[in-house]
Order: C-alpha cells, then structure tokens, then sequence
C-alpha cells in the first residue's frame, strides 16, 4: 500500500512540475530580455532595425562604416599628372544620406543614398541640354598588401559639355581616420 502511496505521489509531482514547466514555456514573452536599441522593435526574439542600423540589437549605425577621411590621389584622365588629395565623406541626411566632398576642390559636394548591400553611394546624374556629369563613389574593405584590412574610397567623375568629354578624374584612397 505504501508502494503505490508513494507512486501516486510521485507521478502527481511529476506531472505537476511537467504542466507548470509547459505552461511558463508557452506563455514566456520571448522578447522579455532583449533590449532593441535605436528604435529596433522585437519580434520571436530578434531584433527588426529600422533603416540605417544593424547587428543582433541594432546597435550599429549603417553609415560608420563609411564616413571617415580618406587620403590617397587624383589622377585625372586627360593627361595632367597624378595629385595627392584628401576625400571627406560624411553623413549629410539621415538615416543614409552620404556626402563626398574633395579637399582640393571643396566646390564639388557629391551626395547620394549609400546602398550598403552593394558599398556604393548612389549620386544621380546632373543633365542639363549642354552637360552632364557622372558620378560614381563606392566605398568598400580592401586587403592592404600587409595584409592588414583598410577601407577604400573609389570617386569617379565625368563630365561632358555639348556631347564631350570636358573632364574626368579618379580618385582613390584608403580611410586615414
């Protein structure tokens, strides 16, 4: 008799921590612990960023990978010689808005929409009946020939007056800070 007694309570026991453990698991908010940052909303325990952030809490800002001071040259296409220059890219609009401006020709602002799946800032074309100009920036993670991981800067720009080609340059550098 005591045998089944103590069964009883055994397999009550059991079944009671077994519903309580299947219940908490059911009911349990599984965003209950994470905290999502820079406006991030939670959902089955991931975090949904809002444009311009990423990473497991959206705590990285999309465009830091990008801005900086980049130092490298200018070589111009129509035969001047090569110029060392300096390229500033910062952010000129939320959330993704960049801008590039060359430091020996601060005249020039180059801004665009950075597409980060593809490291390039997308700069519409300027088009009037007698010009047009060009421009292409991409911004990407190099290997340096140390081996070292750098940042690039790519800035190209084209512009033609009445049909041609009036200048040209190519800018590359690597981020200096």
């Amino acid at each position: 008799m005591k045998f089944w007694k103590y069964t009883l309570i055994a397999a009550t026991a059991i079944l009671s921590i077994s519903s309580t453990m299947f219940y908490a698991s059911c009911t349990k908010d599984s965003c209950q612990n994470l905290k999502c940052e820079n406006g991030g909303t939670c959902a089955a325990d991931f975090c949904n960023c809002p444009s311009g952030y990423d990473g497991a809490v959206c705590e990285n800002k999309i465009t830091d990978r990008y801005i900086g001071t980049y130092a490298g040259g200018v070589l111009p296409l129509n035969g001047q010689p090569y110029k060392i220059d300096t390229v500033d890219v910062y952010v000129s609009a939320e959330p993704m808005t960049l801008s590039a401006v060359r430091r020996k020709s601060s005249s020039n602002v180059y801004t665009g929409l950075l597409q980060s799946q593809s490291n390039t800032v997308v700069i519409p074309d300027v088009v009037t009946d007698s010009y047009k100009r060009v421009v292409n920036l991409s911004i990407k993670k190099a290997v340096a020939s140390s081996g070292d991981s750098v940042v690039q800067c790519d800035l190209n720009v084209v512009e033609y007056t009445n049909g041609l080609l009036s200048s040209s340059l190519r800018f590359n550098g690597d981020r200096i800070k």
